[in-house]
């Protein structure tokens, strides 16, 4: 099977100026800009251009909630934030994005915090646990990167460990197509692809809040949710054979 991803990422990446930017950020969630971009570009972009449909709309929940994909595409996020039109959602992104002067005027005031890809990112990681003791549905990728090829790489656990510390509900989201319509290195999504979310959960990881939670059961809950994402996408390849 070829799991090909974006190459590691490389620390020396991050300058000065991101460290800086991801300092001094603050949570700059404005509605009306949240609901111009989402209503009024992103609904008619997804829905009438590339087709999207979404599947098990009706498992999104109001409260705290952390919503795991796989990742496929910068398409991505916004996929999930259109799927749930009716709940604003916090996102974590690569504090590179932020270089480009449009994004870093519209992604902090759709709720997208800027993530340093190191496992050291402290300041990234209370900002998330803050975003959910405020009752907010926090969007993560937990490969770490997009697939080049689609297959769902390897998740890492920290996500589990947040979970279970703060007794969060996890809901999945298997993304598909997404690649096809804007692959690595696209300019401009492709129309009529046809992308489509399935919606999974919610998940109580409950047995295991009164335990302590070890690496290894950390590791394997992790694996089982993203068995659980490849069963949904295998499943709707097996119904609509090419």
């Amino acid at each position: 099977m070829d799991t090909a991803r974006e190459p590691r990422f490389d620390p020396s990446q991050i300058t000065d100026a991101d460290i800086a930017y991801q300092r001094s950020h603050r949570n700059q969630r404005n509605w009306f800009w949240y609901f111009i971009v989402g209503g009024l570009i992103l609904l008619p972009l997804f829905h009438l251009y590339l087709g999207l449909r979404v599947i098990g709309a009706e498992r999104w929940r109001s409260g705290p909630l952390l919503v795991i994909g796989n990742h496929r595409s910068n398409l991505d996020p916004f996929a999930v934030g259109v799927a749930c039109p009716r709940h604003a959602l916090t996102f974590m992104a690569k504090v590179e994005l932020f270089r480009n002067s449009l994004l870093r005027f519209i992604l902090p005031r759709w709720g997208v915090y800027p993530l340093i890809r190191q496992r050291n990112d402290v300041r990234g990681v209370r900002f998330l646990m803050q975003a959910v003791k405020e009752n907010d549905a926090v969007v993560l990728f937990p490969e770490g990167t997009r697939s080049r090829t689609g297959e769902v790489g390897p998740f890492n656990s920290g996500f589990v460990r947040i979970a279970v510390r703060e007794q969060i509900p996890i809901l999945l989201v298997a993304i598909k197509n997404t690649n096809l319509a804007l692959p690595a290195g696209g300019k401009f999504p492709r129309p009529r692809v046809g992308i489509k979310l399935f919606v999974d959960g919610p998940i109580e990881l409950s047995e295991y809040y009164d335990r302590k939670l070890t690496g290894a059961d950390a590791d394997t809950i992790a694996e089982s949710l993203r068995q659980r994402i490849i069963t949904l996408l295998d499943e709707d390849d097996a119904s609509n054979p090419a």
